[in-house]
């Protein structure tokens, strides 16, 4: 009614305490499995102290990027590893939630974050699987988008085009 369907980036995802999203809420999903979570929790445990090759990074940008973590990752960084883990656990168990719900056939993966490709995927349909039913967990696949961040307008364009559209 109010727009804000299929917004799963805002399920609770740490149930007390969690980092503050920028919707008001504090442990939203989005605030562990967006890039914007992913930089920070790499960041805590860089500040922490915690070896890894992204401290360099770290000193030379100031910052850390989701990509940095996702391509540190794959080259094997401890650190940047856990990251990646934490993200899958906690996508991994909120579409669970979903396909336990709907029992979709397929969950599409778009944004950001989704570029990061098997080293995210690879965990969170292990995940994913972990926290099933048994019959999503062999009815559902999860992807990733290949459209992009223009697949609502593709998909909208497409129903428009292919759609008979009656007036009065």
């Amino acid at each position: 009614v109010k727009g804000a369907g299929g917004e799963i980036g805002h399920m609770t995802s740490i149930p007390q305490g969690g980092a503050p999203c920028n919707c008001g809420k504090t442990g939203c999903l989005e605030t562990v499995a967006s890039a914007t979570g992913i930089s920070r929790i790499a960041t805590e445990k860089i500040v922490a102290g915690e070896k890894s090759s992204l401290q360099n990074l770290y000193q030379q940008k100031g910052s850390i990027t989701a990509k940095d973590v996702f391509d540190a990752a794959y080259e094997g960084d401890k650190v940047a590893k856990e990251v990646v883990d934490t993200v899958a656990l906690h996508l991994g168990l909120a579409l669970s939630h979903l396909g336990n719900s709907l029992n979709p056939e397929m969950i599409v993966l778009g944004g950001g974050v989704s570029k990061a490709g098997d080293i995210l995927l690879n965990g969170l349909n292990h995940y994913f699987q972990q926290f099933c039913f048994p019959t999503v967990r062999e009815s559902t696949t999860i992807a990733i988008a290949t459209l992009g961040n223009d697949a609502g307008v593709i998909g909208g364009a497409y129903l428009a085009k292919t759609s008979e559209v009656r007036v009065g």
